[in-house]
Order: C-alpha cells, then sequence, then structure tokens
C-alpha cells in the first residue's frame, strides 16, 4: 500500500507548502487513510507569481496574493496589511497616495488643481535654484546666471569682437567678395510715346563751380554794405 500525500493548507485555506504521508487508520485493515483536518490528497495547481492556490468547497481556486503588501483606502487613504489571499476590497487599492492632499480620481491619485498649480511652482523654483546653483560654461569659463555674469559676458564677446583681424563691422559696410556695378542698367523697353528714353544728365563741375564763384563774389560785395 503506498500512502497518499496530503497537502497541508493555513487558516485561510491557503497551499501552506507543505506536504506529508497519510497514515494509515489502525482500525481498519482496508486501505483507509487518516486525513487530518486542513489537509487534502488533492493536489494543488502551479500558481503564477502573486498567485495562490486556495482550498474552498473542495476544489482549488487561483486567487491574487498580496500578503505582505498594503492596501490603501481610496476615500481616506489610510493602509492596511494584507494579511490573506484574495482580491481587495472595492474601495481599496495598492497604489500609494504621494501625499495625504491627493484624492482617488477613479483610476489614480491626483492632486486638486490649485494643489497642483502650487506644487508645480515649487518644483520650478527648485529647478531654476538648481542651474543658478550649477552656473554654465563660456568660453572655458563658469558663469552664474545672473545680470553681472550677463554684462561680464557681453564684455567678453564684444573685446573677442574688436580683437579679431577684421574687427567690428562698419554700418554700411559691404561684405567681402562683394562688388560695385560697374555697367549702367538700361531700359529694356521703350517708352509708351516711341521715343528713346533721355538719360538724366548730371550738372558738369564747371557749372556748379560758377555758381559757387557768382554766389562768393556776390557775398564779398554786399559784406561792406551790411556794417554800415
Amino acid at each position: 500500500m503506498t500512502a497518499p500525500t496530503l497537502y497541508h493548507l493555513d487558516s485561510s485555506g491557503a497551499f501552506s507548502g507543505r506536504t506529508s504521508l497519510a497514515r494509515h487508520s489502525p482500525a481498519d485493515e482496508e486501505e483507509v487513510w487518516l486525513i487530518p483536518k486542513g489537509a487534502t490528497t488533492e493536489e494543488p495547481p502551479v500558481a503564477a507569481p502573486r498567485q495562490m492556490p486556495v482550498w474552498r468547497d473542495n476544489a482549488w481556486s487561483l486567487v491574487p496574493d498580496h500578503r505582505g503588501q498594503f492596501a490603501y483606502n481610496k476615500a481616506t487613504g489610510v493602509a492596511r496589511g494584507v494579511e490573506e489571499p484574495g482580491e481587495l476590497g472595492a474601495g481599496e487599492t495598492l497604489v500609494r497616495p504621494p501625499s495625504p492632499e491627493h484624492v482617488w480620481t477613479g483610476d489614480a491619485w491626483q492632486l486638486p488643481l490649485a494643489q497642483a498649480k502650487v506644487a508645480k511652482l515649487g518644483e520650478v523654483a527648485a529647478e531654476l535654484a538648481r542651474r543658478q546653483a550649477a552656473g554654465f560654461t563660456y568660453l572655458n569659463m563658469v558663469y552664474q546666471i545672473d545680470e553681472a555674469s550677463q554684462g561680464r559676458i557681453a564684455a567678453l564677446a564684444m573685446r573677442r569682437i574688436a580683437s579679431s583681424p577684421a574687427g567690428p563691422a562698419r554700418p554700411g559696410a559691404r561684405a567681402s567678395g562683394s562688388s560695385w556695378p560697374t555697367t549702367r542698367a538700361r531700359h529694356s523697353a521703350p517708352l509708351s510715346s516711341g521715343r528713346s528714353p533721355t538719360p538724366h544728365r548730371m550738372p558738369s563741375s564747371r557749372c556748379v563751380n560758377t555758381r559757387e564763384t557768382s554766389r562768393m563774389q556776390y557775398s564779398r560785395r554786399e559784406m561792406p554794405r551790411l556794417w554800415r
């Protein structure tokens, strides 16, 4: 006679992981085995991670196993330790609230809009302070993010421009490589009257000089009269 294997259960009906061989009943000569309370001869199914076989209603069933974890009340955020395998309560979740101000919105913990805004502004201020303290590198020199450092950077940039071989660019200066036009533009089509356009004539230097000379002579003749 081969003794059957007993699979022992804990107080919740879950498989405890302990096995033993059943003992033969001394009062019976036939093949009768003693099966103590809290044990079964049915082999439990193989469970996946975070699952546990539980003996209920004379059969095995696989249920979630959250023992050792905390379940949080969705209404209050209060935590309780999970001590038995099985489903969580309808108003519980394994997700921990980030802070007491967070509320459950149906699928996640969230801050109310006003408090979320205050928290985000705090994060931005902390990140700004961190970057200001760290500074940054410009031309192998470390600068802080403040007005004084910005002024030093501007002065350094101006000195570098002034000390360059080309020097600072002058207003109106032509770019290197460019050239002035050497040919005069011509009309591509005649005027509506059919006559050729008359080119614009600049006054000659002789005419200009003559006018300037006459004006200077007139001024000389009038100067004694002004002093009389």
